[in-house]
Formats: structure tokens, sequence, C-alpha cells
């Protein structure tokens, strides 16, 4: 114990020193912290993106759809889905729920065509679910439901404008060719190409007309309460549907690609972040190193004075320790606030680009913080403090007391 006070009081009495290794040991903790955050938060943005702008939470659709998914088949359908739409929203973990219809579908100006995507949708429900609304300069087909809604760059490939004529051609539920002539009613820019120059929005009614569903559609697609899981969800519908002839799927079934992407992604993320650990680690050993390197006749007058190798080392330690609470506190402090504001307010990245150019996925970054990034960061914190000092500590203990002591120059 009184090796320990003695320790403490040398925290203070040494102050220039203390406050350098303090420095160092305070942002080392934070960078561990504020970078994990950081990480978390970009992989958490782009699926909740995802799932914003694409998939929503949980889609439902029938139980032989996702067999035959890669041919986007029109004979598969949910029969009577307002029904089941309307019995969806009365979960209490349920948002909005809103009809879908994927199709293969040709845009032509008169001029030149296009295969793309075409995604029938609900004009109202549509907005609840997903952000295309957000994204739509003119709101035409929101309120009336008619025309098309087509990519910014689609339409300039195609030399098309707003309330320029169409034609969409499409194969309907029985192999037949249909053609309709329709309006370019909304233009979106997502900023994010594989939807700006793949996808073409119409109305439920419209693809009706066009592909012969008799009422039906391909899926409905949910969009669920901040809190809840959608797995957990999605397991809980299944087992509600029982043998019905539909069934629910989280998210991820259907952004497969992107998640390979980022789990490729996060894997060199991760290992960037590893390799700068173990960078912060190595700093932060080599200031606890130099501050024993210069108390090398302090050392030596303790040793001459009876104190043994342990006692030496058990000092030195104990001001390491001392000096890991301080900086762990202050760490916990600095980044708390900076987590606090990546997370709540985020950082605005169209501030920094030009106004013409979109971003896709949103224009503010918030971080992802967990509670166990905090205890992780002051773990490794304390334990490079305590290696800091015992490595160095225990060289010292070795120094030859003599030398330690002839170390010293009178001027």
């Amino acid at each position: 114990m009184e090796l320990f006070l003695i320790g403490l009081r040398n925290i203070f009495r040494n102050k220039r020193r203390t406050i350098l290794n303090a420095i160092a040991l305070t942002i080392g903790i934070t960078i561990m912290i504020i970078f994990t955050g950081w990480i978390r938060g970009y992989f958490t943005g782009l699926y909740n993106a995802i799932i914003n702008f694409e998939t929503g939470h949980i889609q439902v659709l029938n139980s032989d759809y996702m067999a035959n998914s890669d041919r986007l088949p029109l004979d598969i359908n949910l029969s009577n889905y307002n029904a089941l739409a309307e019995k969806l929203r009365k979960d209490p973990r349920v948002q909005a729920v809103t009809p879908r219809i994927n199709f293969p579908l040709r845009i032509s100006n008169g001029r030149e065509s296009v295969w793309v995507l075409g995604r029938a949708i609900d004009p109202v429900q549509e907005p609840k679910v997903t952000v295309i609304e957000e994204h739509c300069a003119d709101k035409t087909f929101f309120n009336t439901g008619k025309g098309l809604v087509i990519g910014k760059s689609l339409a300039e490939k195609l030399d098309l404008k707003l309330n320029d004529p169409v034609f969409i051609t499409a194969y309907d539920k029985y192999s037949v060719e249909n053609i309709l002539d329709e309006k370019i009613t909304g233009i979106f820019n997502f900023g994010y190409p594989v939807m700006d120059d793949n996808i073409i929005f119409c109305s439920i009614d419209t693809a009706d007309r066009l592909l012969s569903m008799g009422g039906e559609v391909n899926r409905l697609v949910i969009k669920l309460k901040d809190g809840y899981d959608d797995e957990q969800v999605t397991a809980d519908l299944n087992r509600s549907f029982g043998t019905a002839d539909h069934t629910a799927y989280d998210w991820k079934r259907f952004a497969e690609v992107l998640i390979s992407a980022v789990r490729a992604d996060s894997s060199m993320a991760w290992l960037m972040a590893f390799i700068i650990y173990i960078f912060i680690i190595l700093g932060i050993l080599n200031s606890m190193s130099m501050s024993v390197h210069e108390r090398t006749q302090e050392i030596g007058t303790l040793r001459a004075i009876g104190m043994r190798k342990n006692g030496v080392i058990k000092l030195l330690v104990y001001e390491g320790i001392g000096i890991a609470v301080v900086s762990i506190g202050a760490a916990m402090i600095i980044a708390g606030i900076l987590g606090a504001f990546l997370q709540l307010v985020g950082f605005d990245f169209a501030s920094f680009m030009p106004e013409n150019i979109p971003i896709p996925f949103g224009k503010t970054f918030k971080a992802d913080f967990r509670f166990y990034d905090f205890i992780l960061g002051a773990v490794l914190g304390g334990i490079s403090a305590v290696v800091g000092s015992i490595i160095p500590a225990m060289r010292a203990s070795k120094i030859v007391i003599a030398k330690a002591m002839g170390s010293a120059h009178v001027d």
C-alpha cells in the first residue's frame, strides 16, 4: 500500500511527464473508440439505406416464388393481398405495408429502347415504406398515380423530360406481349447508379393493365417500427401464417450481393482498424518507456537506498495504473461527447460536396456506437498502460546502481 501511495504521489510530482503520458494514452483510447463506432456506422448506414431505398425490413411472397425468382415470375403471386396487408398492419410492430410487382420492362422514346426492371407500387403506401418520393422533385405520380417515374440518368440517356410520352412493353402473366403509351410524371435521383439506371416505377393499376395480373401482386413489403428485430418478427410472422401459401423473408434475403460486398469491405476495415490499434498501442508503450528511461538516475537512487527490484517494478506499474485511470476517465468524456454528436447529429457530407453531385444513401453519416466499445477501449488502454510500465520497469530494475548514479552530471 505504501508503494502504491508513493506511486500516486509521483504522478502529481512529475507533472510534465504525467501530462505527456496521459495525453498520449487519452488520444489512443479515444481513437480506438471513435474509429470502432465510425466503421460500424458506415456499414450500419449501408444496411439501413438498402432497407429504406429498396427492400423494406420484411417481404411476404407466395411460398413458391423464391424458387423461381430468377425469372421474375408473374404467375406465382399473392391473391387477395389487400386482406393480408390489413392483417399485417394490425401487428403493433409493423409501421407500414405496401404491395409491389417486379417485372421485366422495355421502355422506348420512339427512337431507341432499353430493358429495365419495372416496379409497380402503390403511390400512397410506398412512401410510407421507402424514400422514393423524397428523391423526386415532382410529386405528380404520387398525387395522381398516373404515368411513370424513372431515374435521372436513364432519362438523360433516353433524352426524356417530365410529361414526355413513352412506350412501355412487357410480357404479361400469360406470356403475351403488351404495350402501353404513358407519360413521364416523375424523375428520381438516388445518386445510386444501380437504381437510377435500371428501375422504372409505375402504379399497381398500370401494371395490372399491362401484365393482366387480375388484381394480384408479387409481394408485400413491410416496414417495422424502431426497436424491433426483423429476424424475430419474420419468424413470428411465419409461425402465424401456419399452412398458408405465403412466406415472410427478412430483408437480407433480397440484398445478398450487397451483404457479401459489405462483409468483404468490413473484413478489410477491421483489419485496418487492428493495424491502427497496434500503432496506437506501440505509441503508448513508447511514451511510457521514454518516461522510465528519463528516470534512470532516480531509479538508481531508489536502488541505492535499498529498494529491491520487485519494489521498483511495482512502483512504476502503480504509476502506470494511476495514469491509466486518469486517461481512461478523460477518454470516456471526450469519446462520449464526440460519439454522441456523431451518432445523434452525424456528419454532413453534403456541405463538402458540390450541389449537383448526388450522395447515395443520404447526405448525413452517423456513427453507430455500442456500450462495449467504451469498455473495450478502456480495457485496451489500461492493458497498454500496464504493459507499457512493466516492460521498461523490468528493464529499469536491472540497471547497475553505480552506473545509474554515475549518469548524473554536475555543472
